[in-house]
């Protein structure tokens, strides 16, 4: 599926309303007292904000990412899958 799609590769202008995500607002995800509603709507934002950055990616760098961080495969096994290597 990765290698059949044909695609060029999505640069930052393309999505340029993505800016960095400040690392303050990243902490008051955890603040036991923050406003629930706030924390709600962060976290949705970051999550937005992963999709737009996966979209960016080459193909196999978005299967490494979305097989290893988001459904914690083993690196054998993800990179048995995509017939390449733990190092590379």
């Amino acid at each position: 599926m990765i290698s059949r799609r044909s695609r060029s590769p999505a640069t930052t202008a393309d999505v340029a309303w993505l800016q960095l995500y400040p690392d303050a607002l990243l902490d008051q995800l955890t603040d036991p007292g923050a406003d629930p509603a706030a924390i709600v709507d962060r976290r949705e934002s970051v999550a937005l904000a992963f999709i737009a950055a996966l979209q960016l990616l080459p193909g196999t760098q978005r299967a490494v990412l979305i097989l290893r961080d988001v459904l914690d495969w083993p690196s054998r096994d993800v990179a048995d899958l995509l017939g390449t290597t733990v190092a590379g």
